[in-house]
């Protein structure tokens, strides 16, 4: 998923039917579980905690359109 992420993030993200294909969830499901694997844990060294952090925000930079979650890709 985070692999598929990065991979879309120069294009805004992947649309709403790309993934529903790829995952069979909406953009909004998508954006909470990649959230949710980039979740630093306590068992993460300070190295993997940063890159974590950063990662996180890149994307969920990259996969926004002006701070928000394009409003067409919310509908499948």
């Amino acid at each position: 998923m985070i692999e598929f992420a990065i991979r879309w993030a120069p294009f805004g993200g992947a649309s709403a039917g790309e993934l529903l294909v790829a995952f069979g969830v909406d953009r909004r499901r998508f954006m909470t579980l990649l959230e949710e694997g980039l979740r630093t844990r306590r068992s993460d060294n300070s190295e993997q905690r940063w890159f974590k952090q950063r990662l996180s925000d890149a994307l969920t930079s990259a996969w926004r359109v002006d701070g928000r979650i394009r409003a067409g890709d919310l509908r499948c």
